[in-house]
């Protein structure tokens, strides 16, 4: 008798377990695709980006970090975008959030350093262009930047050394 009253309440756990995973599964899939959609949108505001389409760019942009905000790329291509509309604050954090998000990302650390170069601020510009060269260390345009900060801080020997 005690087994036909647990039958019931036994079926109906079973079946809230049920819709519970189907709504887990549901919202699981949901994250892959806005994911999935977020890259494919980043790929197109590249091209965008590429051919001077601005405000296309910034909308791709806007929609591809609100479906996926650990998109370090994303947020990489927005801060190229608000530097190149002189957005500086905007675009600071821009490349803030890519580069905390991933820490090789030597644009990055390039950009924030032509940042610091433009608000006169040649120690933090030096340690950026460093922190990129570190990634990158064949690129022309990173050891030129370091090359000029160390110039800028009177440390020509150092600038020196960087070609020999």
């Amino acid at each position: 008798m005690l087994k036909m009253k647990l039958l019931p309440i036994a079926l109906a756990a079973a079946l809230l377990a049920g819709c519970n995973n189907y709504e887990q599964r549901k919202e699981a899939a949901q994250v892959r695709w806005e994911k999935a959609t977020a890259k494919a949108k980043l790929a197109v505001a590249e091209e965008l980006f590429q051919n001077n389409r601005r405000p296309e760019t910034e909308k791709l942009l806007t929609e591809a970090i609100a479906s996926d905000p650990q998109l370090a790329s994303a947020h990489l291509l927005m801060g190229k975008l608000q530097f190149a509309q002189t957005k500086t604050a905007l675009a600071e954090k821009s490349f803030d959030t890519a580069v905390a998000l991933d820490k090789n990302m030597h644009q990055g650390w390039y950009f924030k350093g032509l940042i610091d170069q433009q608000n006169k601020k040649p120690a933090d510009a030096l340690a950026n262009y460093k922190k990129a060269m570190a990634i990158q260390p064949d690129n022309i345009d990173y050891i030129t930047a370091v090359m000029q900060m160390y110039s800028a801080t009177e440390d020509c020997e150092k600038a020196i050394g960087l070609l020999g």
